[in-house]
């Protein structure tokens, strides 16, 4: 009878959220903290053309809006290795926004949702004109 109730009380407190494990509360900049690894590809304009385009990298974030790595691109098979340094924004909802500038001077910027709270995985989208770019970034 004991183990009965303590199974049912653990479900019942699991499906309300209220185990230790559980997901309370949303993201926050906090979200994003650690090493990541990321990567991605799409296509971008370069001079007027349509052009491919894809990259990969390591970052650090610091967890209260500041991130900075480097990677590697390649832009129509021209390879640039880079730095960047960036600020971000993490809401509630998971949803958030970075922009920054690498070591080219090129700007970049985009759009981040994290699959949840503990900032393990993230999707992103590059949000400057003439860029479809879709990446994603884990925890290394």
């Amino acid at each position: 009878m004991k183990q009965t109730f303590s199974v049912t009380l653990f479900a019942t407190l699991f499906v309300l959220g209220l185990t230790p494990g559980a997901q309370a509360g949303g993201c926050s900049d906090a979200t994003y903290v650690g090493d990541y690894v990321f990567g991605g590809d799409g296509t971008t304009t370069a001079e007027g053309v349509t052009v491919p385009f894809a990259f990969l990298g390591r970052l650090t974030a610091d967890g209260k809006g500041n991130f900075s790595g480097s990677g590697s691109s390649s832009l129509n098979g021209q390879i640039i290795h880079r730095t960047f340094d960036a600020t971000y924004t993490v809401n509630s909802d998971c949803t958030g926004y970075y922009q920054g500038i690498d070591s080219t001077g090129a700007p970049f910027q985009g759009d981040i949702v994290f699959t949840g709270p503990s900032g393990r995985k993230y999707l992103g989208l590059r949000t400057l004109a003439g860029q479809t770019i879709y990446f994603t970034g884990e925890k290394d």
